[in-house]
């Protein structure tokens, strides 16, 4: 009887088991197991995940890690579904031999503080004293290409300044130059008549990305409208900014294809 209950004891107890280089401990109590993985010198399985900032660290990580099945994926929504640029996946696998996949390093590049304020107030309402600030914060994106009419820096300030100095007035008119300005009338108290010359657009250049030093030039349209006779709001909208971020894309892209020419890697463009 002893022996028995002995026996029964040992039965019991829990036992060790291995599974593919990985040991687990195996409890008799439904026989829960336990991965005893993090006891080892180095995990049997390499499953890692890893946020890169910009072009040149995600093309290194790729050479220190990069194996004969591993791929980039780059996302042709971006930065519209605010997932990352590109994705490399080091264990991708290849034509009839599946992997786990779960080796990952993505490139997410950060907008720069200037371009993220232009995407910003693009299309958005802004009343004239906010949009005075935003030019005067904004005076050295402000650029005339050579050739064009297109207004100065300078002269963005000078219809700023005015602008702000706009308090209590009465609109009367709105004459379009041929100069690709708008020049409106107004009354103003204790000054009388004046007037206030509107660019129609101008150009803007800016780095898009931290770490990325490729700067792109984008047309900005003025918008304005006169509210109950006595006030002006305005709309600025960035032109063509999808070809500015398909331009960048493929810029990158392209940059990724020949730095990883040599290991053989391919880059695949998602949806």
């Amino acid at each position: 009887m002893e022996k028995e209950m002995i026996d029964t004891a040992a039965e019991r107890r829990p036992f060790m088991l291995e599974v593919k280089g990985v040991p687990f401990i195996v409890g008799h109590k439904d026989y829960e197991a336990s991965s005893c993985e993090k006891l080892l010198p180095r995990p049997v399985h390499d499953e890692r995940l890893v946020t890169l900032a910009d072009a040149a660290s995600f093309t290194e990580y790729i050479r220190r890690h990069g194996q004969k099945n591993t791929a980039v994926y780059v996302s042709a929504t971006w930065p519209a579904s605010n997932a990352p640029m590109a994705e490399v996946i080091i264990d991708d696998g290849a034509a009839g031999q599946s992997s786990w996949r779960d080796h990952r390093a993505t490139l997410s590049p950060v907008l720069t503080k200037a371009f993220s304020d232009w995407r910003m107030i693009d299309q958005e309402k802004i009343n004239q004293l906010n949009l005075c600030v935003f030019l005067d914060r904004h005076l050295q994106d402000i650029v005339r290409p050579e050739g064009t009419t297109a207004p100065s820096a300078a002269e963005v300030m000078t219809f700023a300044s005015t602008l702000s100095d706009i308090r209590k007035v009465e609109f009367k008119k709105s004459v379009n130059l041929d100069n690709g300005r708008v020049q409106l009338t107004y009354t103003e108290e204790d000054a009388g008549t004046q007037n206030l010359t509107i660019p129609r657009e101008f150009y803007i250049q800016v780095k898009p990305l931290e770490g990325h030093d490729s700067t792109y030039r984008l047309k900005v349209s003025i918008r304005y409208r006169i509210e109950d006779g006595v006030k002006l709001s305005f709309t600025l909208e960035l032109r063509d900014i999808d070809k500015l971020l398909e331009a960048l894309r493929k810029e990158i892209t392209d940059g990724l294809k020949k730095d990883l020419s040599a290991s053989g890697i391919p880059v695949y463009l998602k949806a």
